[in-house]
């Protein structure tokens, strides 16, 4: 970092001639006295200030995930379905079309910036043709992606030559999608909390100034986001994406949407649900299912074999012994009809 660099951050007094001439050079280029340089930036406001002050309602862009200057990270291993999932997202949110019959709203368009560093333009526009359900403007919807840069290289995130590469763009984004973590941010170790310190301030900044981001990443072995847990600390909503315990590969792309973290939002709006997309006439279609309704169809269809205890339908379905029972308990109640 460059002495003057130093100087305007910290706003430390020189002490040595280079100091000097530092400090100088930094406020003429500002175009501000010495005085003026010197000047704390950092603003602090007393507590009746700030409670009297007139602050906007906090908008969501996706109610109730995605609130405006919201930071949301979406992770899942390979395979599962995540950039489909996440360029559905994007399309949604550019169209101002709500999404999984009005489970998650949207009020309105949004321009989104959509940053792949891994997927082949080709690739990316199949897919695309078959998500486009709603009508999409031209400007509400814009990608970055490998193939289309005449050198072939994306920005590193985690740089300021990277986040400085990407400004022009941003400025016209509502919502950036970073997708992925792994190949657009490269600093230090993965699993080492300071790693992720670049990005994390470039995304407050961002946030800062009125912008969303969902960043894309990858799960590890243990079915947990790779790399150090520090990720969550600045998020609003951490999503996990992940196979039913009863997915077959020839269903394509079947997950379960798990909240990790839901700030702002719980009950009924932050449980899990299963998500399955259809295609017809070569367009997407998700159907949505309660993990509770197809997790009794599954036990109940298990105690239905012949031989099979409480303990083997757990042990078969992954969950735990005291889930089953309290499962076979509810499936014999009557059900009770709802106006």
């Amino acid at each position: 970092m460059e002495l003057r660099e130093v100087l305007r951050m910290t706003r430390k007094l020189p002490q040595t001639l280079d100091e000097h001439i530092a400090e100088a050079e930094e406020a003429e280029r500002l175009g501000v006295t010495i005085d003026e340089f010197r000047k704390p930036k950092l603003i602090a406001i007393g507590i009746n200030d700030f409670l009297s002050k007139k602050l906007p309602p906090r908008e969501f862009i996706i109610q109730p995930c995605l609130p405006k200057q919201g930071l949301v990270m979406i992770y899942a291993k390979r395979g599962v379905g995540k950039t489909y999932f996440a360029l559905f997202l994007a399309c949604k949110i550019a169209s101002g079309a709500s999404l999984f019959g009005d489970k998650w709203k949207i009020g309105k368009q949004w321009r989104v910036l959509y940053i792949d560093g891994e997927m082949p333009a080709n690739a990316m526009q199949e897919r695309l043709k078959t998500l486009m359900v709603d009508s999409v403007e031209n400007g509400n919807l814009s990608i970055i992606t490998r193939d289309a840069q005449t050198n072939g290289m994306m920005p590193n995130l985690a740089t300021d030559e990277g986040q400085a590469a990407l400004e022009p763009h941003i400025q016209n984004a509502d919502v950036i999608i970073v997708d992925n973590l792994s190949t657009l941010t490269s600093h230090g170790k993965e699993n080492e909390a300071a790693s992720w310190d670049p990005i994390a301030n470039w995304a407050l900044r961002l946030r800062s100034i009125g912008k969303s981001i969902i960043f894309i990443h990858h799960a590890g072995k243990n079915n947990e986001q790779r790399g150090t847990s520090k990720k969550e600390d600045i998020l609003d909503t951490v999503i996990n994406l992940k196979h039913p315990t009863d997915y077959d590969s020839k269903q394509g792309a079947r997950f379960e949407i798990h909240f990790e973290k839901s700030r702002g939002f719980a009950g009924e709006e932050a449980e899990a649900f299963e998500v399955r997309l259809e295609l017809n006439d070569d367009k997407a279609n998700w159907v949505i299912s309660e993990l509770e309704d197809l997790e009794m169809k599954r036990v109940v269809e298990l105690s239905e074999i012949g031989g099979m205890t409480q303990r083997d339908i757990a042990n078969e379905l992954g969950i735990s012994l005291s889930s089953v029972n309290r499962i076979m308990k509810k499936s014999k109640e009557p059900k009770v009809k709802r106006a």
